[in-house]
């Protein structure tokens, strides 16, 4: 007889009797059996290449984007996957919508690549999202992607009747209401599972369609404790802050580390337990006036900085197997060292494209945070028109720096700080209008400032995803000191040189370096400036 009985978590279980299999059973029934498992295996995998056929990705997306406004780009989808950021509680950039056929796919993909999408420019993509080993997966257990905040584990139970088991989390932790459920439902046999997917794909619950597909199997293999970091993600942190303040927060963390650029902390922990209990304990935390906000992280140290993990969408990350790790020198792929004397232990590289063509879905992906750049690397993009030498991004730089040493920056991050050290006026507005990355950027600098102090060099899939990023022609930077008529004449009246001033630059005997220090100058004296 079936029974059903109710977790202390709040899950439902359902477990159903059934005889167990019997030892005597003759060979021709064991080679039926087995005839039956692969051919549900066969099955499984054309529903594999039949699901990555009909997928389409899309990347660029607002924060305020949810699953219930994103069917409405494509009506005729039956199902949608979002990734979520509870960070910024929204989307992470990056969706999935799953069509009945290939054609169908096909067509929305030509429709939405480079559409507007609630005022962002979206960008839209087929391919194999999804691995094709049906060894990756338990043939006996699905996943429900889209849930509604509300729902309950018996409006499940409706659609599945057959489930064994339902896996959902209890109401009282769905504390963000606009982040998308998923549940887990488990079968006796594959076969069900089978039927269960095709008959449930892009069902609507709450007026959500909703996408069902097989679990990935859990690893056996245990790390070896060495391998296992427990650390806490702490952000709102001043940059006056010692490590020995936040020592007294947090007194069971082993290691603290601080990237005073970002407000942001990471504490390690031998013991689970004491991170437990510093988490529970700094709940509402004050630190020179700022309130902290921590985040509980468990994981290995191979995968910290992995693409998964990034935010990055798939999009944008391309596979180089023959790298295999290695470290090389950024000069390989046009990127060029800056020198900031007062801050050896920074490194800082720029690179620089001409003839852009997809600016904004660049200037999204910096907006969203959505680079594939580990917390102690910093991108800065800029429009380089207004720039023509590297001496004015290592000014720049070097200022910013400085304002976070000193605890006085104007601006909330080190990205913006040097976009505002570029401009010869303290209008905030202005120099993110003037130097920042806009739709329209022809010409783009990408500033990469790495702060970790260790490495003279980092690793090179940084470096190729961001050149696979940017849809532009790489080109030397020193070719910015070629300056023509327009380009001259928008630094001119940018940076408010005189005429008398010109003339002498003319007659200089070298009028670059002359120009380059009437700029440098307006930068460095920016402070005193009234506007």
């Amino acid at each position: 007889m079936d029974t059903a009985t109710q977790s202390r978590s709040g899950n439902f279980r359902f477990h159903f009797c059934a005889n167990p299999p019997d030892s005597h059973t003759s060979p021709e029934i064991q080679t039926v059996s087995a005839d039956q498992s692969q051919s549900v295996v066969e099955q499984i995998y054309q529903r594999l290449l039949h699901r990555n056929e009909c997928t389409v990705q899309i990347s660029g997306l607002p924060v305020k984007c949810d699953p219930s406004s994103l069917i409405d780009l494509a009506p005729e989808a039956l199902a949608c996957r979002m990734l979520w950021n509870p960070e910024v509680h929204g989307s992470d950039g990056s969706a999935f919508l799953e069509f009945p056929s290939r054609a169908l796919a096909e067509s929305y993909q030509k429709k939405l690549d480079n559409s507007q999408y609630l005022e962002k420019t979206i960008s839209a993509r087929l391919g194999k999202f999804l691995p094709e080993d049906v060894a990756l997966y338990d043939c006996k257990k699905l996943v429900v992607h889209g849930l509604h905040w509300k729902t309950r584990v018996g409006e499940l139970a409706r659609r599945f009747p057959a489930a064994q088991n339902i896996d959902l989390r209890p109401l009282s932790e769905r504390t963000d209401r606009k982040r998308p459920e998923r549940a887990f439902v488990t079968f006796a046999d594959a076969e069900a599972a089978l039927r269960a997917c095709d008959s449930r794909h892009g069902c609507v619950i709450r007026k959500r369609k909703l996408s069902v597909f097989w679990a990935r199997k859990k690893s056996n293999t245990k790390d070896p404790p060495v391998g296992l970091i427990k650390y806490l993600h702490v952000s709102g942190v001043r940059s006056s802050v010692s490590d020995a303040d936040i020592q007294s927060v947090f007194p069971q963390a082993t290691s603290i580390r601080i990237n005073r650029a970002t407000g942001k902390a990471w504490l390690t922990y031998d013991l689970e337990e004491d991170c437990l209990l510093d988490y529970q304990n700094s709940r509402g935390m004050l630190l020179k006036g700022r309130k902290l906000k921590v985040f509980l992280h468990k994981s290995d140290k191979s995968k910290r900085f992995s693409k998964e993990g990034s935010g990055l969408p798939t999009s944008l990350t391309p596979s180089y197997e023959n790298l295999e790790k290695k470290f090389f020198s950024p000069l390989l792929m046009h990127w060029r060292k800056l020198n900031l004397n007062l801050f050896p232990d920074i490194k800082c590289y720029a690179a620089y494209w001409i003839d852009v063509s997809n600016a904004e879905l660049c200037r999204q992906h910096m907006i969203t945070k959505a680079l594939p750049l580990p917390e102690d690397i910093v991108a800065v993009f800029l429009d380089a028109d207004h720039i023509f030498d590297l001496v004015q991004l290592e000014m720049a730089v070097t200022q910013a720096l400085l304002h976070n040493q000193a605890d006085c920056m104007v601006t909330r991050e080190l990205a913006t700080e040097v976009i505002y050290c570029l401009s010869p006026t303290r209008t905030l507005s202005r120099a993110l209008n003037t130097f920042s990355i806009q739709s329209t950027t022809k010409r783009l600098l990408i500033l990469l400032i790495d702060l970790r102090k260790t490495e003279d060099i980092v690793t090179c899939d940084t470096y190729a995803t961001l050149e696979a990023m940017v849809r532009g022609t790489p080109t030397d930077p020193d070719l910015l000191k070629q300056l023509d008529e327009t380009r001259r004449a928008l630094l001119v009246n940018l940076y408010g040189i005189t005429a008398p001033e010109i003339d002498l630059i003319d007659k200089s005997v070298n009028p670059h370096e002359s120009l380059r220090d009437s700029i440098l100058t307006r930068m460095g004296v920016r402070d005193l400036c009234r506007v």
